[in-house]
């Protein structure tokens, strides 16, 4: 017991070992472990706190397997000391200042013509006119392709099925930045373990059974823990490494947590017109945000678009609670459903689950990066945890990691492994015959109204291969607009690295930029989704470093 508990709930020394214990060799004989957790007062008294029973340990065994593949979480990234002859920047997404950034070199500017409206020496009024207004055209283009293309455009892009097409618009299909819209929660995605694949969380009971008698549950609290059982070599040599051998600082880490609520989806209505007049509350800790002030009214799948900043600290606000109640004039506030998001397991997961790893690297636009840390940064630190060298960037604009090879395209694969890989026979892949060219044919009489029929079609070929020649012209601007919002290449080539991380070790895919859809539930109707909301969470672990400003999906609360 510690005075210091509220502060920081984890254990000064995480680690506690136990010596060889022998366990029968069926598993229906072995025993069942109890976790349980007292609390120490006054005078040597020792009430318990909760107890959970774990009826097997098959899921706890290590295998060899698991010691390869498994490797504690980073350290937080330090601070950077800022310079003590400049102020402190300050959070843009606060209404700050933009963060202190390395001065860059005087664009060269147009000459400005004098007071007495003579042009300065070797320029003329005329050229430095033009120059004004090519400047304001480009500002301008800029704006309404911004205007024209928002988040909201990716979104329903990405979208399977005529719903998103329809609303996608235009959204150009070169554009390559799609996301992951998961139809469940993050935690249900297949190659993530549950995030939980660092800790476990234990459900704590007080008593016997589940629930009390008036069907409330005896759900005391959580203990998040893991365990791990290493079969002893039966020749005596030494035993093997264990896995919690570097456990990660047990110091609390503040972060700064944004939620993003896109829309919810088949609300129960709780009006008696049938619809609801819903709102959002997200709760961190004590810390609570509403937007109550702005409810949808009479809707049962409201578009919500706004999202929530609210900071904290892990481990003490590591639930994440978010409801979406109905509006009340008179009466109190009815709520619909609720879900919970356990924000300590997506920091400590290998998959990085605080920030999504979007498609490519912008620096300006609707797809500008935001996470705090570049691609090369993050790069460094998976590989560190993988346990694999340092990334080879050559001149040839490509990137090598372990034994495979990236570009900006992607994951470079050999010819033979790209030909086995698509089915061919390495037998054929050897000796492939050769393809005779086909016989000339002799040329046939036309007739005359074939003759006009071909001039008319000639004709409507022509008119289309102009518009033809238009669209695609029109699409090697915008792809070079685009192009102009790419970053550097050395970071563009470390996002593929990290995309393709899972081609190296398949247990170390990284949660991809994404909308998560989780179900809503009633604790007065445990069990019947009242629901599904969808949204997604980003979680900045430097609070003194939190990433471009959100992107546009509505109104900040």
């Amino acid at each position: 017991n510690r005075s210091s508990d509220k502060k920081n709930p984890n254990f000064g020394s995480p680690l506690l070992c136990f010596e060889t214990i022998y366990l029968p060799k069926k598993k229906v004989y072995c025993p069942p472990v109890n976790i349980r957790v007292l609390d120490h007062r006054a005078f040597g008294r020792k009430p318990l706190v909760g107890l959970h029973c774990i009826e097997t340990l098959d899921k706890y065994r290590v295998s060899d397997q698991t010691l390869a593949s498994f490797l504690p979480p980073l350290a937080p990234p330090k601070r950077e000391t800022a310079p003590t002859d400049s102020s402190p920047s300050k959070d843009p997404a606060k209404g700050g200042d933009a963060p202190d950034a390395a001065p860059a070199a005087p664009a060269a500017a147009p000459a400005a013509p004098p007071a007495d409206g003579k042009a300065a020496k070797g320029t003329t009024g005329k050229e430095v006119a033009v120059t004004v207004e090519k400047k304001k055209d480009e500002e301008k283009k800029k704006e309404d392709v911004e205007e024209k293309y928002d988040w909201w455009s990716k979104f329903y892009a990405s979208l399977s099925g005529p719903e998103g097409g329809l609303k996608a618009g235009d959204y150009p299909k070169y554009y390559r930045d799609r996301l992951e819209v998961y139809p469940g929660p993050l935690e249900k995605v297949d190659g993530f373990d549950g995030l939980a694949d660092f800790l476990d969380t234990f459900q704590l009971h007080r008593g016997k059974g589940s629930r009390d008698e008036d069907g409330g549950s005896k759900e005391v609290g959580v203990f998040k823990g893991a365990i791990k059982m290493y079969p002893l070599p039966e020749d005596g040599s030494e035993e093997p490494a264990r896995i919690f051998a570097k456990a990660p600082s047990s110091s609390p880490v503040p972060v700064i947590v944004r939620v993003y609520i896109v829309q919810a989806i088949d609300l129960t209505p709780k009006d008696d017109s049938g619809k609801n007049d819903a709102y959002v509350i997200v709760q961190l800790g004590k810390k609570k945000v509403d937007s109550r002030d702005n409810y949808i009214p009479n809707e049962l799948n409201p578009v919500f678009g706004c999202f929530f900043e609210l900071e904290g600290t892990l481990p003490i606000d590591h639930q994440l609670k978010i409801q979406v109640k109905d509006y009340d004039l008179v009466s109190a506030d009815d709520l619909i459903g609720q879900t919970v998001i356990d924000l300590e397991n997506r920091y400590l997961t290998k998959h990085r689950g605080v920030i999504g790893i979007p498609d490519d690297y912008y620096t300006e636009g609707v797809n500008k990066w935001r996470d705090s840390q570049d691609p090369t940064e993050i790069l460094t630190q998976m590989l560190e945890r993988v346990g694999l060298p340092e990334a080879d960037f050559s001149d040839a604009g490509e990137v090598r990691v372990g034994s495979k090879r990236f570009d900006l395209e992607g994951l470079i694969e050999d010819e033979d492994e790209a030909d086995i890989a698509a089915g061919v026979p390495e037998a054929a892949l050897a000796k492939q015959p050769l393809v005779a060219p086909p016989a000339e044919e002799k040329p046939k009489k036309k007739s005359l109204v074939k003759g006009l029929a071909a001039k008319a079609k000639a004709s409507l070929l022509k008119s289309g291969r102009a518009d033809d020649k238009q669209r695609k012209e029109k699409e090697r601007k915008e792809r070079a607009r685009v192009a102009g919002y790419l970053g550097p290449e050395k970071e563009r080539l470390a996002l593929r690295a990290l995309q393709g991380l899972q081609f190296i070790r398949p247990e170390f895919g990284l949660v991809p930029e994404h909308v998560e859809t989780r179900p809503l539930f009633n604790p007065t109707r445990p069990n019947i989704e009242q629901g599904r909301l969808q949204m997604w969470v980003d979680m900045f672990v430097d609070p003194a470093k939190t990433g471009a400003p959100p992107p546009q999906i509505g109104r900040a609360v």
